[in-house]
């Protein structure tokens, strides 16, 4: 995503500008919920629904492997 479409996106939760994934360019954050959206074909999925917690394992176990590649 480009800065001029990420300014313009909010958290659906709690209406605070979201921020790109360092590290992963899948994925928009919300540094105050710390909620992750993924983005899919420059699409971002903006529903609670499809959001992970920033300190999922999920995001962990992909880190580890990022070590090993």
């Amino acid at each position: 995503m480009n800065d001029s479409q990420l300014q313009i996106l909010l958290c659906p939760e709690c209406r605070k500008p979201l921020r790109s994934v360092p590290d992963f360019r899948e994925g928009l954050v919300c540094p105050v919920c710390g909620m992750i959206y993924p983005v899919c074909d420059d699409i971002p999925f903006l529903f609670k629904e499809a959001a992970l917690p920033a300190a999922s394992p999920w995001q962990e176990q992909a880190e580890t492997a990022r070590e090993y590649l």
